[in-house]
């Protein structure tokens, strides 16, 4: 029987938070870019090595990140699903119905009312009714929320600019291009019968 080799991290939201880069003392969990054991393609032979390492370093990537935004907002009493959903309606332009917002979060119906509910309670989001039709409301953000949203940003503009510094123009601009196509290819993949 051969080895069972660990390729997985366990994605949590919550995972990296509040973890120093001083803590990281174990090799692996420091190791950069994340890489499958040689033996792999043993184990997995139908499986792709470059792909499971493009995943694992993806969510590495993403859980890295989601620390510092996480700790920049978290001055402004904001998550990084509330900040997210006030971006949204920010970048709307328009009034959004609840089944749009969920869709833009990717995020499922029932967690988007709790955000929505904890939100309006402190005045950054107001419920309207749809003007045309009855059974259906409507979410704007408040001017309260959108200035917290507007003092939320600025941390986080300045991060990302420290975050990605390594990278050069060019090569942001690769890897966004790459990833929208990752990105495409996933949703079209989600959307096929």
């Amino acid at each position: 029987m051969p080895e069972i080799i660990p390729t997985r991290i366990i994605w949590s939201s919550g995972s990296m938070l509040g973890v120093r880069r001083s803590r990281l003392d174990d090799p692996i969990a420091r190791q950069t870019p994340l890489r499958v054991p040689s033996a792999f393609a043993e184990v997995f032979p139908d499986g792709s090595a470059s792909g499971t390492e493009l995943v694992l370093n993806v969510l590495r990537t993403a859980q890295l990140l989601l620390a510092r935004v996480t700790a920049a907002i978290q001055p402004f009493g904001l998550s990084p699903a509330g900040f997210s959903l006030l971006d949204v309606l920010a970048n709307a332009g328009e009034p959004l119905s609840p089944r749009v917002i969920s869709q833009r979060l990717l995020v499922a119906p029932q967690t988007l009312t709790s955000l929505l509910d904890s939100l309006e309670r402190r005045g950054l989001i107001r419920r309207t009714p749809h003007p045309r039709d009855r059974r259906a409301i409507l979410v704007v953000a408040t001017e309260a929320g959108s200035a917290l949203l507007h003092a939320a940003c600025t941390p986080v503009v300045a991060g990302e600019m420290e975050w990605t510094r390594s990278l050069r123009e060019s090569e942001r601009q690769t890897l966004i291009a790459l990833l929208g196509r990752l990105q495409a290819s996933l949703y079209a993949e989600s959307e096929a019968p």
